[in-house]
């Protein structure tokens, strides 16, 4: 917060990662804290265009404030080609989602007026970055205002972060599943996210559990124990053997795979919504402040899906699940048929209080099917079936 380094993004994730805190941990202090020098230093709306508040952050330099470098991925390499330009897709991708969550701090605060108003730049902002960056022609984002470019990077931070239109965002998923792995071990954690964001569940586990030179077994084939900086020597000869930003999968497993993320502060209400893909089976525990989240699922080729979730005390949860066939569909919850709700696409049951459930839906008529556990061997060498249903 006092001594910040060059790159534009690390500024930025600032504000990102103090909104995380306050959403996983519930307090505010940090925020108090904190609050000033986020919005006059971290938000640098000292680069906003008085034209449309949109950044232009090439190589600025202020004598208020710390000069500011976007860097867009690294190593330099692993930027896809990407076209810099003085007002570009990356660094405004980020700044509409600070306008966001800084709506949100400021109202934990108590600071309703500027609540009000970041919100009200957040939404203009997305519209202007939209009409700015969109090629409809193509379907994807131009990497900057004036550029006919268009890398991963400028399309999967926009679609990580909520920015897409509804109406568009197939296309641009589409585009960004095109690309593969095209970032750095940095980039992947957005990438990850965008695909889980658009639903592309198979696209993101194969990525994670991909063996080629650009993925985490090359990080273990070439003797690391610990996540790297780059994907590999090839990349990045100076590459330091020790850096948190290579972990993506571990954070990915728990809040998308599993489906765990907090939807009020401090994980008074939880989001489960498990995207397991084609995986027949997941099971795992995610720790909060509250205490541990457990999730198990297992599912036979789409005809019979079964939930296992165990919420800890003084918690409530919305659960978000795939369904199979709206119309012909049979759900219990802990062994009881329900009405499901469906909306965009998903299987709703909200408000559902602290404690172990389970949740079954199959083909109506379908004789209940049985799981078998599947075994595996446990670091002591013995089979071990755990399975919990």
């Amino acid at each position: 917060m006092q001594k910040p380094t060059w790159p534009t993004e690390w500024k930025q994730h600032s504000i990102m990662i103090a909104w995380t805190d306050w959403m996983y941990t519930g307090n505010t202090e940090s925020l108090l804290r904190c609050y000033d020098a986020l919005k006059a230093d971290k938000l640098l709306a000292f680069c906003a265009r008085a034209s449309d508040g949109l950044l232009e952050t090439t190589h600025i330099k202020s004598k208020e404030h710390a000069p500011v470098c976007d860097i867009v991925d690294w190593p330099p390499g692993e930027r896809d080609g990407f076209d810099f330009k003085p007002v570009n897709a990356v660094i405004n991708a980020f700044h509409c989602l600070n306008l966001r969550q800084m709506a949100e701090i400021a109202a934990a605060l108590g600071k309703e007026d500027e609540a009000r108003d970041f919100s009200t730049r957040a939404e203009t902002l997305m519209r202007t970055f939209h009409d700015i960056f969109y090629n409809r022609a193509r379907g994807c984002y131009r990497d900057g205002e004036g550029s006919d470019h268009s890398s991963l990077h400028a399309n999967m931070f926009p679609l990580a972060f909520g920015i897409v239109p509804e109406a568009e965002r197939e296309r641009v998923a589409n585009f960004v599943k095109s690309r593969g792995m095209a970032c750095s071990v940095y980039g992947s954690q957005y990438l990850l996210e965008a695909l889980f964001q658009a639903g592309m569940d198979d696209a993101a586990l194969s990525l994670m559990t991909d063996s080629g030179p650009r993925s985490w077994i090359n990080m273990l084939r070439e003797g690391s124990t610990i996540s790297m900086e780059a994907w590999g020597i090839r990349y990045k000869p100076n590459l330091d053997w020790n850096h948190a930003w290579g972990a993506a999968p571990v954070n990915i497993i728990a809040r998308y795979v599993l489906g765990v993320r907090p939807l009020t502060p401090g994980f008074g209400k939880v989001l489960i919504r498990p995207q397991t893909g084609s995986l027949e089976g997941v099971q795992g525990t995610v720790p909060t402040i509250r205490g541990p989240i457990t999730v198990g699922v297992r599912h036979d080729r789409r005809r019979c899906y079964r939930l296992i979730v165990e919420i800890p005390a003084n918690m409530t949860a919305r659960l978000e699940l795939p369904p199979l066939q709206v119309s012909d569909d049979e759900v219990s919850l802990d062994r009881t048929t329900i009405q499901p709700v469906f909306k965009d696409g998903y299987l709703i049951l909200d408000e559902l209080p602290s404690g172990k459930h389970l949740i079954v839906w199959q083909k109506k008529g379908m004789a209940p099917t049985t799981f078998e556990p599947q075994p595996r061997i446990t670091k002591e060498g013995f089979l071990k079936r755990n399975w919990p249903f």
